[in-house]
């Protein structure tokens, strides 16, 4: 394979990797499962003051930790389809943001769906892209290639390729018009960096006219190397038309990648990924209140009022949107309270005699 080429395969590698699989597969040739949660910061200008931003600009910079768990699957036809999986459930009524709990890419196109498992979205669009080359397929998951190079090797590869190499605090920068990519084979990191023209003063303040960033940090584990840490970071503007940063950084909580039945690698805990895939596909199934029971005030604070037609004894439990039990216990009366004032902010569920409901506490 020709230096240029291997680069091209790299950064197409880089790119799908962070994306996210699963689909109608035959013999499966390789299959990767990864589960992350993705913590975002938001940053303004330092010559901005904060009382000058709106309402509606917090809201831009309001930014809640998300979950996303993964499959890359790889059929015998050399075919990736690769699923994303969305535990979070909705906060509120037409809460559009956290409606989705799968996407599926795949050559076909791209489907979406809610969390009930409706389709709510199809892109048919064919991408040659996902069809892989046996190359490809039998490093898919795993960076040994490059960080089984020397400086001096890289270094070479990477002029041969037409890029201009330099080298700085551990890091072997190789740039192209636009764009860098920043290599460290000592700490396992790789950075690609985008820049522009725009002439705005914080976006230069920012990093001299940086637009983008796209770091992963490796580990070694059992000889083969892994992602562990992706750091995105690119700019932005609020509504009232102030630029901010913004900075993601996912971490991966399990990594596994899996060779015709066989497991290369895994690290971190599984069945986080198991339980993400599965209240990601189903949910948790929530029956509309009736006239057997009314709960209220909703959102509430300490104590949420349960009233009940009924007669008999029943059992009652409280999950968080993970589907983890936090609360449980019964009720003996047509009207009863449960303290809630333990539970953190957030959405729940209340489970009553087979009956599922929807509380927030605030």
């Amino acid at each position: 394979m020709k230096m240029r080429d291997f680069f091209k395969v790299f950064l197409s590698v880089l790119f799908f990797a962070s994306m996210g699989t699963k689909g109608v597969y035959c013999q499966v040739q390789r299959q990767v499962n990864s589960s992350t949660i993705t913590k975002t910061t938001c940053a303004l200008p330092s010559y901005i003051d904060e009382d000058s931003i709106g309402s509606l600009d917090w809201i831009y910079l309001e930014r809640d930790d998300l979950e996303r768990c993964t499959e890359q699957v790889i059929n015998e036809e050399n075919e990736l389809t690769i699923t994303n999986y969305y535990p979070q459930q909705p906060r509120w009524e037409r809460d559009y943001e956290y409606q989705m709990g799968k996407s599926v890419s795949s050559k076909d196109g791209i489907v979406l769906y809610d969390h009930d498992g409706n389709e709510y979205s199809r892109l048919d669009d064919y991408n040659p892209g996902y069809i892989l080359s046996q190359y490809e397929i039998e490093g898919y998951g795993i960076y040994n290639d490059l960080f089984d190079f020397d400086k001096e090797e890289l270094i070479a590869m990477l002029q041969m390729a037409g890029y201009q190499v330099s080298e700085q605090d551990g890091f072997i920068i190789a740039t192209y018009e636009d764009v860098e990519i920043a290599i460290n084979l000592d700490e396992l990191i790789v950075e690609l960096r985008f820049f522009g023209e725009d002439d705005n003063d914080f976006f230069a303040e920012a990093g001299n006219k940086l637009q983008s960033s796209d770091r992963t940090d490796y580990v070694r584990t059992n000889n083969y190397v892994v992602p562990v840490k992706n750091t995105r970071v690119w700019y932005n503007t609020l509504p009232s038309e102030i630029p901010y940063e913004i900075t993601e950084v996912e971490s991966y909580l399990f990594y596994q990648v899996i060779s015709e039945n066989n497991t290369i690698v895994k690290t971190g805990n599984e069945s986080i990924f198991n339980d993400c895939v599965k209240n990601s596909v189903t949910g948790i199934e929530t029956t509309p209140q009736n006239t057997e029971i009314k709960i209220y005030p909703n959102p509430a604070a300490t104590q949420l009022c349960v009233e009940r037609f009924l007669q008999e004894t029943a059992d009652y439990a409280i999950y968080n949107i993970m589907g983890q039990t936090i609360l449980q216990g019964k009720l003996s009366d047509d009207f009863s309270t449960i303290n809630i004032e333990p539970l953190a902010k957030g959405m729940y569920y209340l489970k009553i005699a087979g009956k599922t409901m929807k509380f927030v506490k605030e």
